[in-house]
């Protein structure tokens, strides 16, 4: 399980994204705090939670779902948003290496479909 970055934290934060359940924050420097709990440092800070959690946010509060594809070794992984409704497309990666960068990149643009 991979965190989500610092810039991917600002953006997850400003679609409303708060967790106790992520036990790890950004200060606003961008220096990562493990042992720190969001919701006693809110306004000085950004939760920073696993991929995982956030995109099991993301599909709860947005009806948005993200499929990581594998297609093979040179290509890698493709990500995929789709609406929970209807399973319209909504975005999908070109390739990437690994499948959490796949994730990562669909994440950071789910934040911004939320966003609008």
């Amino acid at each position: 399980m991979k965190r989500i970055k610092f810039k991917t934290a600002k953006l997850a934060k400003d679609v409303g994204f708060e967790s106790s359940a992520c036990k790890g924050i950004y200060w606003k420097d961008g220096y990562f705090d493990h042992e720190e709990d969001f919701f006693f440092h809110r306004e000085e800070s950004y939760p920073a939670p696993y991929q995982c959690l956030l995109q099991k946010w993301l599909r709860k509060n947005h009806n948005i779902h993200i499929s990581i594809i594998y297609i093979d070794d040179i290509l890698g992984f493709k990500a995929v948003i789709t609406t929970m409704k209807d399973n319209t497309e909504i975005f999908a990666t070109q390739s990437n290496t690994s499948y959490e960068e796949a994730q990562l990149e669909c994440l950071r643009e789910l934040i911004k479909i939320c966003k609008k």
